[in-house]
Protein backbone atom coordinates (compact mmCIF):
# COMPACT_ATOMS: atom_id res chain seq x y z
CA UNK A 1 0.00 0.00 0.00
CA UNK A 2 1.41 3.18 -1.22
CA UNK A 3 1.02 6.88 1.04
CA UNK A 4 -1.52 7.73 -1.45
CA UNK A 5 -3.43 4.31 -0.31
CA UNK A 6 -2.84 5.23 3.24
CA UNK A 7 -4.00 8.85 3.23
CA UNK A 8 -7.21 7.74 1.24
CA UNK A 9 -8.06 4.80 3.46
CA UNK A 10 -7.85 7.09 6.51
CA UNK A 11 -10.26 9.64 4.84
CA UNK A 12 -12.98 6.88 4.91
CA UNK A 13 -12.32 5.97 8.24
CA UNK A 14 -12.68 9.28 9.73
CA UNK A 15 -15.90 9.33 7.18
CA UNK A 16 -17.38 6.43 8.84
CA UNK A 17 -16.68 7.38 12.14
CA UNK A 18 -18.49 11.04 11.62
CA UNK A 19 -21.10 8.92 10.22
CA UNK A 20 -21.18 6.40 13.39
CA UNK A 21 -21.12 10.19 15.37
CA UNK A 22 -23.94 11.78 13.95
CA UNK A 23 -26.55 8.68 14.21
CA UNK A 24 -25.54 8.08 17.30
CA UNK A 25 -28.34 8.75 19.99
CA UNK A 26 -27.62 11.96 21.68
CA UNK A 27 -28.54 10.74 25.19
CA UNK A 28 -25.78 8.00 24.48
CA UNK A 29 -22.87 10.46 26.09
CA UNK A 30 -20.29 7.45 26.77
CA UNK A 31 -20.78 6.44 22.76
CA UNK A 32 -20.34 9.75 21.64
CA UNK A 33 -17.23 10.47 23.95
CA UNK A 34 -15.59 7.53 22.50
CA UNK A 35 -16.06 8.23 18.80
CA UNK A 36 -15.23 11.49 19.07
CA UNK A 37 -11.76 10.42 20.69
CA UNK A 38 -11.22 8.04 17.95
CA UNK A 39 -12.19 11.09 15.23
CA UNK A 40 -9.90 13.40 17.10
CA UNK A 41 -7.30 10.31 17.55
CA UNK A 42 -7.58 9.43 13.48
CA UNK A 43 -7.43 13.23 12.48
CA UNK A 44 -4.63 13.82 14.32
CA UNK A 45 -2.60 10.97 13.14
CA UNK A 46 -3.54 11.70 9.92
CA UNK A 47 -2.32 15.21 9.96
CA UNK A 48 0.70 14.56 11.25
CA UNK A 49 1.06 12.28 8.36
CA UNK A 50 -0.05 14.67 5.68
CA UNK A 51 2.43 17.65 7.46
CA UNK A 52 5.56 15.43 7.99
CA UNK A 53 5.49 13.51 4.35
CA UNK A 54 2.89 14.14 1.98
CA UNK A 55 3.39 18.38 2.05
CA UNK A 56 6.85 18.29 2.18
CA UNK A 57 7.15 16.02 -0.62
CA UNK A 58 4.46 17.60 -2.95
CA UNK A 59 6.53 20.87 -2.27
CA UNK A 60 9.29 19.45 -3.29
CA UNK A 61 8.03 18.08 -6.46
CA UNK A 62 5.53 21.11 -7.30
CA UNK A 63 6.31 22.68 -10.72
CA UNK A 64 4.96 25.68 -9.50
CA UNK A 65 4.01 28.00 -6.67
CA UNK A 66 0.72 27.76 -6.61
CA UNK A 67 1.25 24.30 -5.27
CA UNK A 68 3.44 25.69 -2.48
CA UNK A 69 1.25 28.29 -1.51
CA UNK A 70 -1.87 26.41 -1.12
CA UNK A 71 0.42 24.36 1.03
CA UNK A 72 1.35 27.48 3.08
CA UNK A 73 -2.59 28.25 3.60
CA UNK A 74 -3.35 24.41 4.87
CA UNK A 75 -0.52 24.89 7.74
CA UNK A 76 -1.60 28.41 8.62
CA UNK A 77 -5.47 26.98 8.70
CA UNK A 78 -4.21 23.94 10.60
CA UNK A 79 -2.10 26.15 12.88
CA UNK A 80 -5.32 27.90 13.99
CA UNK A 81 -7.94 24.79 14.68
Amino acid sequence: MNAIDILKKDHQEVQRLFSEFMSADEDDFDRREDLFQQIDKALTTHSDAEEQIFYPSVEKHASDQSTSGRYARYRGGRRRV
